[in-house]
């Protein structure tokens, strides 16, 4: 849904110009639930919005005389801190983790928000205005640790925190309240621009698509700045905190399975097999968030070694989850057919390839069921499909049987190294693949690629960070 999703970036921005904040707590529900990116790349893509838009405010309120440079450096230094620690931090939890974490920050907004527009009709009712808090300047170790405490809030769930700042820069910098207003919208800009900055490397941005959501909340701002002088502000804030309530509770709903049963710390992609009985009720629990949880984007090996498969060929994908590889492979011209016992994994999977414009197979069908006709395929593709060690042997062999002379399989897991990692993969040794393991596994193939190897896995929220993988390429002898 791309053009819903630009539309609602000027959303962002008219609250931001109408309301001065707000447009930040938006931003990554919209990239989410709307455009389908995952929880990390939207936290991250959220920040760089974020940081433009408030930094288009701050030059606002700049020209006014509203934003106090000294104070933004002295109070955003610290922030800037806690920011990039957080990012950095991010990646030791699980995509699930931060939603619910934003979703609950969105609920203590929106509290704030709905006090404050209260307060305002009272107040106009009367003809008063309102009073401003004192301004008061706390100690420097008072003001650094909420400084820290503002910023890691920034890093790990990807919103502004500008119902936070402007209070703290009031009480504990002394700032008066349009100064702190001003002022917050440049430590905003700090914070989100150091918060992106600590995500790159962890994740994978779309810079297209980033600049133009950015571009169409940007012109937002200027529409919102224009309107919010024909405007009740008290009614914009009531009705705007009503809408985070509602978004918050959505949030909560769409990840109820994660809070149920509390959510493993970045835990990786496994066949069912691996699983209890129930295996694919959860794995469809996982897959039933409209974001794809191990991205869109085909994996790196398979990506560096597809030019080895046969042209054209009927190529079978173990394990395949939301179709990523599937649907790239497709794109090459391959005939190609996707087996997972995840029934919304798979009907995911077809969604992704109808939006590229290709199609796929799909079989429902755990590993250890599905059936391997002899010489039928002209490459097999395993990635990150993990099972005990009998059925890996039993279904490693069957594939070496399925595979038509000349055909090629390609495999990428982790190792037993990667529980030292702990960035993605099934948190059992057994679990685990060696180069030794697969030799034996995959005996009477031609083996040009068998190595294990250290590197950066990029996939989604579940699959990020330094990894210990094993990668192999067998042949077919002809």
């Amino acid at each position: 849904m791309p053009f819903l999703g630009f539309s609602l970036a000027a959303l962002i921005g008219l609250s931001l110009g109408l309301l001065g904040g707000g447009g930040s707590i938006i931003t990554v529900p919209i990239l989410v639930y709307v455009l389908g990116f995952g929880a990390k790349e939207s936290i991250a893509m959220g920040l760089a919005v974020v940081g433009v838009t408030s930094l288009f405010g701050a030059a606002g309120h700049w020209r006014r005389g509203n934003v106090q440079l000294r104070a933004a450096l002295l109070f955003g230094a610290v922030a800037m801190a806690g920011t990039y620690a957080g990012a950095r931090l991010s990646v030791l939890v699980s995509g699930a983790v931060q939603l619910l974490l934003f979703a609950t920050v969105m609920l203590v907004a929106a509290a704030f928000m709905f006090r404050n527009g209260r307060k305002e009709a009272a107040l106009a009712a009367r003809k008063e205005s309102a009073h401003a808090p004192e301004p008061h300047k706390a100690s420097f170790p008072v003001m650094a640790l909420a400084a820290l405490g503002v910023g890691g809030l920034t890093g790990v769930v990807g919103v502004g925190g500008g119902f936070l700042i402007v209070p703290a820069l009031v009480l504990l910098v002394g700032l008066p309240m349009k100064q702190a207003v001003g002022t917050s919208l440049l430590v905003i800009a700090l914070n989100s621009f150091v918060g992106f900055a600590g995500y790159l490397g962890h994740v994978e941005v779309p810079w297209g698509y980033l600049g133009l959501f950015t571009a169409i909340a940007v012109a937002g701002i200027l529409i919102g700045t224009w309107a919010s002088h024909h405007v009740s502000q008290a009614a914009l804030k009531r009705a705007f905190s009503v809408f985070l309530v509602v978004m918050g509770v959505f949030i909560f709903f769409k990840n109820r399975e994660a809070l149920a049963r509390g959510v493993p710390r970045n835990p990786g992609r496994s066949t069912m097999a691996e699983q209890p009985s129930n295996a694919a009720t959860q794995w469809d629990a996982r897959f039933s968030h409209e974001a794809y949880v191990y991205g869109t984007q085909p994996n790196d090996f398979l990506v560096e070694m597809a030019s080895r498969l046969p042209s054209g060929g009927r190529v079978l994908s173990l394990g395949e989850g939301e179709g990523r590889n599937s649907v790239y492979l497709a794109s090459l011209g391959h005939s190609v057919t996707a087996v997972d016992a995840s029934r919304v994994g798979l009907q995911k999977a077809k969604r992704l390839a109808a939006g590229r414009g290709v199609s796929i197979e799909t079989v429902v069908s755990d590993l250890a069921d599905f059936t391997f006709e002899p010489e039928a395929w002209d490459a097999a593709i395993a990635i990150f499909c993990h099972l005990p060690p009998a059925l890996r042997r039993k279904v490693h062999q069957s594939v070496v049987g399925s595979l038509r002379p000349g055909g090629i399989i390609l495999l990428e897991a982790y190792t037993p190294a990667q529980l030292g990692f702990r960035t993605g993969g099934p948190p059992v040794a057994e679990l685990l693949y060696t180069a030794e393991a697969l030799r034996e596994d995959f005996a009477g193939l031609e083996l040009p690629v068998l190595r294990e190897v250290t590197r950066e896995v990029r996939e989604g929220t579940l699959h990020t960070g330094q990894a210990a993988v094993v990668q192999l390429v067998g042949r077919k002898p002809t």
